[in-house]
């Protein structure tokens, strides 16, 4: 029968036997990523006085970091002890994708860094990012659920389009899409959840999918938020990909109307699209400008807001955006 091992005495054996680490110094340039090297627990006492981020247990961990330049930096935890709280090292873990029991399998883990002046200090958030991107890299049924996904939503535009020169076409094209967008986010957020870090749920983006013209907006929206969840970046850096993408749909709404003497189906389907994508656009953005700065927007009346208002909502959004992280 096998022995099963209290996780914190394995952890505790294995930095024991870890203790001797090359001190930490200061870097010779920025690094953005790199992968652990060496890992053992110290005093407090022995963390660098002008390290960046407090250290308030009485033990610290150091995870020293080898960059692709080769060159080793030294990052610093909190190691809570008896009566100490501390969720560092956890945040650590979980960004990882390990269990507490699976501490010695960290060397070699890739891990997001970043910097302020000269020292280093591990992203756990961009760490979990970047895992998730690792994996689905390496797993080709996430692009072909993504890819299906993507023909259906194009079949939807198409429909519209074609309305009046192919009404019979537009409507047997309309009618499939409505099964066939819900099916293809159901799908593809399956393939996400078991594939990558994210757990999309799927049941909204189903239901949008379901309703005719809308579901083009929101099988477009959920592409856009399925490449920032997977593509290894920071909610400031997934609020910029929306704000584009805002900025964009706004822009659509007076070209619609621009383009409706010379087409008026086109000019129908542009305004439509916009309408309904215009709010997502403002909820993901005003969500992860939340997660990213001081400024706490209600996401969901902002977007009922600019569901109801279109681009007058959308314009008192970005003007107070502007005004909130100017």
């Amino acid at each position: 029968m096998s022995e099963h091992r209290d996780p914190d005495a394995q952890v505790d054996e294995f930095l024991e036997l870890e203790r001797e680490l090359s001190a930490g110094r200061r870097a010779s340039k920025t690094y953005e990523e790199g992968n652990v090297s060496e890992a053992a627990k110290i005093p407090a006492s022995e963390v660098p006085d002008d390290y960046p981020v407090a250290i308030r247990t009485r033990q610290a961990l150091q995870l020293n970091v080898e960059t692709p330049d080769g060159e080793t930096v030294a990052t610093y935890l909190e190691w809570p002890g008896e009566g100490e709280e501390s969720d560092h090292v956890e945040q650590l873990l979980d960004a990882l994708g390990r269990g507490r029991d699976e501490f010695a399998n960290v060397y070699g883990d890739r891990v997001a860094l970043d910097s302020e002046d000269g020292w280093h200090g591990i992203d756990a958030e961009k760490t979990a990012a970047l895992r998730g991107t690792e994996i689905a890299s390496g797993d080709g049924s996430l692009d072909k659920t993504r890819n299906l996904l993507a023909v259906a939503i194009a079949v939807g535009a198409v429909g519209l389009l074609l309305d009046d020169a192919f009404h019979s076409l537009s409507e047997i094209l309309l009618i499939i899409t409505i099964g066939a967008i819900p099916v293809g986010i159901y799908l593809d957020a399956e393939q996400v959840k078991d594939g990558t870090s994210w757990s999309p749920t799927p049941n909204p983006w189903i239901i949008g999918g379901m309703i005719p013209i809308a579901n083009v907006a929101v099988g477009l929206a959920y592409l856009v938020e399925r490449h920032v969840r997977l593509s290894g970046i920071t909610s400031g850096e997934r609020s910029g990909v929306w704000y584009k993408a805002l900025l964009t749909s706004v822009a659509a709404l007076p070209l619609a109307l621009t383009i409706n003497p010379v087409s008026e189906i086109v000019s129908v389907a542009i305004f439509g699209y916009s309408w309904c994508f215009t709010p997502l656009a403002v909820y993901f953005d005003a969500e992860y400008v939340e997660d990213a700065s001081d400024w706490e927007p209600k996401e969901e009346l902002w977007a009922v807001a600019v569901f109801f208002t279109s681009i007058l909502g959308a314009g008192a959004y970005l003007l107070r955006r502007y005004q909130k992280l100017d």
